[in-house]
């Protein structure tokens, strides 16, 4: 899909276009390495220009602008909390689907993708259980930082 024209089809048609997107199999490595990368590198390369090039207006001082290293430092911070924010919004979506006719189900989301095995990264709850013959494992995210396999 064009990323350019699904967003323009977000602005202008959303409830078309969510049809759409609900109707495309996807999974979430696609989805944020294709658009959340793209997207939330936008600002943090504007901020860059606009911070090290251009500067900015401060009252009763006047024209500034920043070294080159230290608006990279502010890009790539905005960059890494930007693609924070984006996963936070998706654990909300995550959570409101049954308000929006829709429901959170891993075990259907496997069973699109084919998968035998998913692992579910939680604060701090370890275990795995089998539903419809497909594991589920439940790993901490210190600990699937640790060993990731």
């Amino acid at each position: 899909m064009d990323i350019v024209a699904r967003v323009k089809g977000i602005i202008t048609k959303p409830k078309d276009e969510w049809v759409k997107i609900k109707e495309e199999p996807s999974n979430i490595t696609t989805l944020f390495t294709s658009y959340a990368v793209i997207l939330a590198a936008i600002p943090a390369v504007a901020s860059f220009i606009g911070r090290a090039f251009i500067g900015y207006s401060v009252p009763f001082v006047g024209w500034i602008r920043m070294g080159v290293g230290r608006a990279l430092l502010y890009a790539i911070f905005s960059y890494i909390f930007s693609l924070i924010g984006v996963y936070i919004i998706g654990l909300i979506i995550y959570f409101l689907a049954p308000s929006f006719s829709s429901k959170k189900d891993n075990i259907q989301a496997m069973d699109k993708f084919k998968l035998k095995k998913g692992l579910i990264i939680t604060k701090d709850f370890l275990s795995e259980e089998k539903i419809n013959n497909k594991k589920v494992i439940y790993k901490p995210f210190w600990l699937w930082t640790l060993k990731n396999e």
